[in-house]
């Protein structure tokens, strides 16, 4: 791994933040691993492993590194990550609602915890409708990209070889965006 950040950071035209995505890459960055690439050039990494104690175990190393940016892409832990020294995180679901991952984020900073459970309870909503349609490992992205067609920001395009939503799962969605418009705006 390290000859391959050898060759490809210092390439780059521009700067390069990891992504760790095990469930997709069926790959789990190694903290040297991140290391390596930070000392390369690397300006952060966003974690979507979904594994907290990983997470926690990056922001401890990179603590330091004022540089380095550590962020989540597992919605739901952005207060941890806040809380414990990270810098925050990159979600879908800020597609969708931009507003509620701001204040998501400003309760996390302030570390005003009732906000941060009332918030927390908003983004959970997304994991129980839009984010469960389907039943692929792809029913995040699908379904976020479907909401969007929805609520008529851009179309519901998906690269093969994954497969937009259509008839009772696209009916799904937009009933959510329906409910979604009095509760999270």
């Amino acid at each position: 791994m390290r000859e391959n950040l050898e060759n490809l950071i210092p390439r780059l035209p521009l700067p390069m933040l990891l992504y760790n995505i095990p469930s997709y890459t069926k790959l789990h960055m190694a903290i040297k691993t991140v290391r390596t690439a930070r000392d390369l050039g690397a300006i952060g990494i966003k974690d979507s492993s979904g594994d907290l104690l990983y997470l926690f175990m990056l922001i401890e190393e990179f603590k330091d590194a004022t540089e380095f940016s550590i962020l989540t892409g597992t919605e739901l832990f952005m207060p941890e990550t806040i809380l414990q020294g990270g810098h925050g995180a990159i979600g879908g679901g800020a597609n969708m609602y931009p507003r509620i991952f701001v204040d998501l984020y400003n309760a996390s900073v302030a570390r005003d915890f009732e906000r941060i459970t009332f918030l927390r309870e908003k983004v959970m909503r997304l994991y129980d409708t839009i984010y469960s349609v389907g039943t692929s490992s792809s029913r995040f992205t699908k379904g976020i990209n479907c909401a969007l067609s929805v609520m008529g920001i851009c179309n519901d395009y998906v690269a093969f070889p994954l497969r937009r939503f259509e008839g009772e799962d696209k009916k799904k969605i937009e009933q959510y965006i329906l409910e979604f418009n009095g509760i999270m705006n």
